[in-house]
């Protein structure tokens, strides 16, 4: 579910996703076929975990929240806190969308500059191979 979400954030610019392929992974997303791009989707969730696995390691006072019983959870995680305010407002918060895949608009001028921008690496490589 969470890599098919990525999956429909390629080409939109500024998107996570687009990004680490082009920066992290090396490998522009025009390269890619679906089936690629899907898997590319898996490796940065799974590097996303691993970089946060690793972070929490050596923490003394780790929590886990698991989406799937968030309400659960958050209520366990409020009360280890001794958190104050209102907990049924807080609650409410998880049933609104939050960056939300959108449809893909057609945005030319960021297409373009991209486009440009990679030709420019491109070229400038060329150059200073010769």
């Amino acid at each position: 579910m969470v890599a098919q979400s990525f999956l429909k954030r390629f080409y939109i610019p500024g998107s996570i996703i687009d990004s680490f392929c082009e920066g992290i992974r090396m490998t522009p997303s025009e390269k890619l076929s679906k089936e690629m791009r899907l898997k590319a989707c898996y490796d940065y969730i799974d590097t996303v975990n691993a970089n946060i696995e690793h972070f929490l390691a050596k923490k003394s006072k780790v929590i886990t929240l698991n989406l799937e019983t968030i309400r659960v959870d958050f209520i366990q995680f409020w009360n280890y806190l001794g958190a104050e305010g209102n907990l049924e407002k807080a609650l409410h918060e998880f049933d609104k969308k939050h960056n939300a895949t959108s449809q893909r608009r057609l945005n030319m001028a960021w297409r373009m500059r991209l486009i440009a921008t990679r030709e420019w690496r491109h070229i400038k490589s060329y150059f200073h191979s010769v």
